[in-house]
């Protein structure tokens, strides 16, 4: 068997490759500095980028509606408004005559109820806020 020459390693011999591997890895890696530079850089274009396919988006669609011409907005409300009228006309009518007989009623004889209701339904958090207290 033949015999190896083997130097013996001493502690110079790793300081010196330790610093050799430092050197090497900050060869190689950017500093942090540059690499939170690179990412401000790339997050700004991103977002640059999503803006302006966005505002093109916007114009595409702008471009295409009809809803920006107010002669088409009243048409579409008219017919929305007869629309409803045929479907929901018996609703809506029982609904009316039942708010003008409320009103009438109001105006005829006394208006204590709606005055103490709207008094309750104006101080209602005051009233809520009394009454935990009082229940504590």
């Amino acid at each position: 068997m033949a015999k190896k020459n083997k130097k013996p390693v001493t502690n110079d011999d790793v300081r010196a490759e330790e610093t050799e591997n430092v050197s090497e890895d900050k060869a190689q890696t950017p500093s942090s500095a540059d690499q939170m530079q690179e990412a401000v850089t790339a997050a700004q274009k991103g977002a640059q980028a999503a803006a302006d396919s966005t505002k093109q988006v916007f114009d595409k669609v702008k471009e295409r509606s009809e809803w920006s011409n107010p002669v088409v907005v009243v048409v579409a409300a008219i017919i929305v408004l007869v629309v409803l009228r045929v479907l929901f006309a018996s609703l809506l009518t029982d609904l009316f005559n039942y708010v003008g007989k409320l009103l009438m009623a109001i105006v005829t004889q006394d208006a204590w109820p709606i005055v103490f209701a709207g008094f309750i339904i104006y101080y209602r958090k005051e009233i809520r806020d009394l009454l935990n207290r009082l229940g504590r």
